[in-house]
């Protein structure tokens, strides 16, 4: 017996020791979603991204808690003692949602209804006050339950933004300033504020009350101020203007301190706003506070949740939607630095345990981000702002070196020579560390460079029209024997040159030739030499060949039905940038792969087209797990169909759809798959 007792325990030693299969996992952020509204109460965080989320130690992790509610439209957010409410519009019009179990379970009320929106939720002694956009203020005496009218309809026809509540004052600010109501909101009288008005400022954005102080932020499209109150709306004082106040989206107040949400970061006042501070987050755009624990919460738009366990001095990145598309990695001396699209840049400084800081170093888009030596480069997109940026500490602080109206795809070093590859300006180069650039395009024939790579004295451009090559640091160009397609990705092994290409994988022969090295008539959106390998990321997965592609092996366990951007090795850790967010894995077990049987998808996918931006065409991929119905349409910003790209049956596979937006003007667009009972939207961006 005692035999049998020993033999259990080292079978749980072993099984408990040992992974039963080596798999990719998703990494600890960076975490996405715009998070508008926070809350916090019986030992819980509240967010809200569109659904619900709930946080039990203080903001560092979040789990969905929208069971019952309709997700993706959620206004306001509130904890009146063991209950939390919130306000969901569906179809134009707001609902109530009550939870007497800290989210656990949503009931819907049925006491107020034909209300365009509500937008705040504010407390006075037992009563509790509700703002909407277009149809008044409500108030409940019994906790939420049921409510009544106040104000039937805005003065004047303006909206309601935001409401607080002072004692028995209630405030309300409007698109033409603060109504005020002495008791209990029964009658109502206009607060004036001549320095505003007088300036141009009648929106307020939020309302605040700290030590029987109110403090009004007022926002309008040409900057944004603060006011305070010291009584009661009668009189009030400027505490804030300036570049720095260029937007303000939120006032939170916590024991002595007044913050405040801009679109470049968070501000902190400890004297009642006669001194305003910067503590952190600069280049997001924060929407909402919250304090829980000593912990500081901040909701930013894009770029998820970022928690301060040491009153600003340092962030993490926390939140729910990590599987945003992540298509540049890089790493540099144990720190990984993530892009994501429009957002800017993500870095971890722990090997993808945390992610700790945010960059949003060009306001507009970045395309790609990569190391020469100790230096950090981003190639990046923005009028007046893009072009290419360093960064020589390690990713703290960036710096523009040039062509900052270019688009840059790519970056490319040979000597002390920087390539730069871009959408309709070819290629740039600088020999002085971007004090000066010149465009070297003759012979480019195609001035859009998603990639470029050099071997030895030679450089190359892949293009949306093939490959050209330069033996003169790109004074002339001639086009290779590749002369068509879209040139994802170059890489070297050696002196031989890979194309990962919109129609597989290519490798370039001594003759001048191309040889198909795999992936036919599928989209090869990464291919990277690591270590003599060759790894290659597409719309099936990740892929590595130890033979210079004569044989690949899939290495996806563990991934979902997803599309592959780039690969990164940092220590003993292998990182994807997906269409779904981030992974790791140990990279010895890629390395160690052996060939498995392929299969077909097993759930459905719909992935982030590629390139994006694009001009006029891009790549949608999507898989089907079994045959189905398809329809795959394309709509303009106002939701009119534009383009219908699939409408028929399908088997089960994986699709690449091409789609040319030539006769479309530039904007934003939104691309909807529906099959059988599976329907997701992304949004795509022509930029002609």
């Amino acid at each position: 017996m005692k035999k049998l007792f020993y033999v259990l325990i080292i079978l749980a030693f072993l099984i408990t020791s040992f992974p039963l299969n080596a798999q990719w996992r998703r990494a600890y952020g960076p975490y996405m979603g715009t998070t508008y509204h926070l809350a916090s109460g019986n030992g819980y965080v509240f967010a809200s991204a569109g659904k619900i989320s709930r946080s039990s130690d203080n903001g560092l992790t979040w789990e969905d808690k929208s069971n019952g509610i309709w997700e993706w439209g959620v206004t306001a957010l509130f904890v009146s003692g063991t209950r939390v409410l919130t306000a969901v519009t569906s179809n134009g019009i707001s609902l109530i949602y009550i939870s007497d179990d800290n989210g656990e379970n949503w009931t819907q009320l049925n006491s107020i209804s034909n209300v365009a929106c509500i937008n705040g939720f504010a407390k006075s002694g037992t009563k509790l006050f509700l703002s909407t956009r277009s149809n008044g203020i409500f108030v409940s005496t019994d906790n939420g339950s049921t409510w009544a009218t106040t104000i039937t309809q805005p003065t004047n026809n303006q909206n309601f933004n935001c409401i607080a509540t002072m004692g028995n004052y209630v405030f309300v600010g409007t698109s033409a300033g603060v109504y005020k109501s002495s008791d209990y909101g029964n009658s109502w009288s206009y607060c004036n504020n001549p320095d505003a008005v007088n300036n141009g400022f009648t929106e307020v954005a939020s309302l605040a009350v700290h030590n029987n102080i109110l403090f009004v932020g007022f926002t309008e499209y040409g900057g944004s101020r603060l006011y305070k109150s010291s009584d009661y709306g009668l009189n009030f004082s400027n505490v804030g203007s300036g570049s720095w106040l260029n937007w303000v989206r939120n006032l939170f107040v916590e024991g002595d301190n007044v913050y405040v949400n801009v679109d470049d970061g968070l501000y902190r006042s400890t004297n009642d706003g006669v001194n305003w501070n910067f503590i952190g987050l600069k280049g997001a755009s924060t929407l909402s506070t919250e304090k829980s624990g000593g912990n500081l919460i901040v909701g930013c738009s894009d770029v998820g949740i970022f928690t301060s366990t040491n009153n600003g001095a340092g962030w993490i990145n926390s939140g729910w939607e990590s599987n945003h598309g992540i298509t540049s990695l890089v790493s540099l001396n144990n720190i990984i630095v993530t892009n994501h699209g429009s957002e800017g840049l993500f870095l971890s400084r722990d090997n993808g345990n945390s992610f700790t800081e945010y960059y949003n170093i060009t306001g507009r888009l970045l395309y790609r981000v990569t190391a020469r030596g100790n230096d950090l480069f981003a190639g990046t997109e923005g009028a007046a702002s893009g072009g290419v940026f360093k960064s020589s500490d390690l990713g703290y602080t960036w710096n523009s070196i040039g062509i900052p109206n270019i688009p840059v795809m790519s970056i490319a070093f040979k000597d002390n020579i920087l390539f730069a590859g871009s959408f309709y300006n070819g290629v740039i180069r600088t020999t002085d560390d971007g004090a000066s650039w010149r465009q070297v395009n003759t012979g480019l024939t195609s001035l859009n460079v998603i990639s470029l790579a050099v071997i030895d004295t030679m450089v190359y451009a892949g293009t949306n029209s093939g490959v050209f090559v330069s033996s003169n640091n790109g004074n002339s160009w001639s086009l290779t024997q590749m002369q068509n397609g879209y040139i994802n990705s170059l890489t070297v092994i050696g002196s031989k040159l890979f194309a990962g290409t919109d129609n597989g994988a290519y490798a370039l022969e001594s003759s001048g030739a191309w040889t198909q090295i795999g992936f036919a008539y599928k989209p090869v959106n990464c291919l990277k030499a690591i270590d003599s390998k060759l790894y290659a990321g597409s719309t099936t997965g990740l892929s590595v060949s130890t033979d210079l592609g004569n044989t690949w092996i899939s290495v996806n366990d563990g991934l979902p039905a997803t599309c592959i951007y780039d690969i990164a090795v940092n220590g003993d850790n292998a990182f994807l940038g997906t269409s779904n967010g981030l992974w790791r894995r140990p990279f010895a077990e890629i390395t160690d792969a052996k060939e498995v049987k392929s299969s077909l998808p097993t759930e459905y996918l719909l992935s982030q087209n590629y390139p994006n931006p694009f001009n006029p065409a891009t790549t949608i991929s999507f898989n089907l797990p079994k045959t189905s119905q398809v329809n795959l349409v394309v709509y303009n910003i106002l939701g009119k169909e534009v383009k219908t790209l699939v409408n028929e049956v399908k088997s089960a596979g994986s699709y690449n759809i091409h789609f040319d937006a030539g006769s479309l003007p530039s904007g934003v667009y939104f691309y909807r798959l529906t099959a059988g009972s599976f329907s997701e939207t992304r949004k795509l961006v022509l930029m002609k």
